[in-house]
């Protein structure tokens, strides 16, 4: 599957997550926020979300998202997310894929989407660039 048009830039706005568990050095619960701009059709606004980070035996992270987008027209976007990275904790690059609901009219058509979001840096500091995946 090609990847298609650029949908939108995400940068992260917290200097330190808040860390909600870490029960052990592989295992960590995360929450964070991030600024984003869309492009075209894309909204732009903020994104909260949290997740579960886990690393493998590969030292690899695999992670789980979820959270919420609230667009600066006033939409909310649930979204959900998959990713994997090269590791947990450090400057890493990655690539998720996200998918969306919302109940907005307008936004509607985010409900039939996949993003595929190469992102670098840590959930500290982190930025991506979203595609809609085709």
């Amino acid at each position: 599957m090609p990847i298609g048009e650029k949908a939108f830039e995400e940068k992260s706005k917290n200097e330190i997550p808040f860390i909600e568990s870490a029960n052990s050095k592989d295992r960590t619960l995360l929450t964070f926020s991030s600024e984003v701009e869309g492009f075209g059709r894309w909204p732009s606004g903020t994104i909260i979300g949290s997740g579960e980070e886990r690393i493998g035996p590969d030292g690899k992270a695999r992670s789980e998202w979820h959270g919420l987008w609230s667009t600066r027209e006033g939409d909310f976007i649930r979204w959900t997310g998959s990713d994997r990275t090269t590791g947990l904790g450090q400057a890493d690059k990655g690539v998720m894929l996200m998918r969306f609901h919302t109940t907005s009219e307008r936004l509607k058509w985010m409900n039939k989407v996949v993003v595929m979001e190469e992102h670098a840096g840590t959930v500290q500091r982190f930025s991506g660039i979203g595609y809609e995946w085709q």
